[in-house]
């Protein structure tokens, strides 16, 4: 059943014209384009780190909700993975677990 106003003015209803494949093309497109930014042009793209941890902060939920607060220990690994006192945690935070080296750090990776 066509809408009143659709008749009058001989267009299409809105809901035709955008379909739910549409906005789940826009959407997709747009976290797509949201991982490529931050692993690439983002200012913390140069930090060591996982690169499921650097697009998103599902990372860090992961091992707070699903592995019972394991997340501070995880950290402490990617310390000794990485074996650099910079390490990209999350998309937009550094964690470092020694403060000169920190300084050190933003300063040659910017």
């Amino acid at each position: 059943m066509e809408s009143l106003v659709s008749l009058c003015l001989g267009t299409k209803p809105v809901i035709e014209l955008v379909s739910i494949r549409h906005v789940g093309a826009i959407v997709a497109v747009y976290f797509i384009s949201l991982a490529f930014y931050r692993l690439t042009f983002h200012p913390l793209a140069g930090f060591p780190g996982p690169w499921f941890a650097a697009i998103s902060r599902y990372y860090e939920a992961y091992y707070d909700v699903v592995q019972n607060g394991q997340y501070m220990f995880k950290i402490k690994k990617l310390h000794t993975q990485y074996s650099e006192p910079p390490v990209k945690p999350v998309a937009d935070f550094i964690n470092s677990s020694q403060v000169l080296s920190f300084a050190l750090a933003l300063t040659s990776y910017m």
